[in-house]
């Protein structure tokens, strides 16, 4: 693989809650990522001090065991299917 994607993100925070038809609570993280190369698959357990990291940016949840979904670039929300 070569490459490893790093994450960094804020605790999640309540923004909102849902409905009596459907609980669940909406979350806000800010998050970050950056991509370091490994030749060799020699990965370091900390992001190399030389990494560049993304803009921050916020991303958004609505955690519910009915709904669970996710807020996308472009505003919409996408419920994630249940089994």
């Amino acid at each position: 693989m070569d490459a490893c994607t790093w994450v960094d993100q804020s605790p999640a925070r309540e923004i909102a809650t849902g409905s009596a038809a459907t609980a669940g609570r909406q979350v806000a993280v800010t998050q970050r990522s950056a991509m370091t190369e490994h030749p060799g698959g020699t990965y370091a357990a900390a992001p190399p001090a030389d990494a560049v990291w993304s803009a921050p940016a916020t991303a958004r949840f609505f955690c519910s065991m009915a709904r669970p979904a996710f807020q996308d670039a472009d505003g919409a929300w996408i419920v994630l299917p249940l089994p």
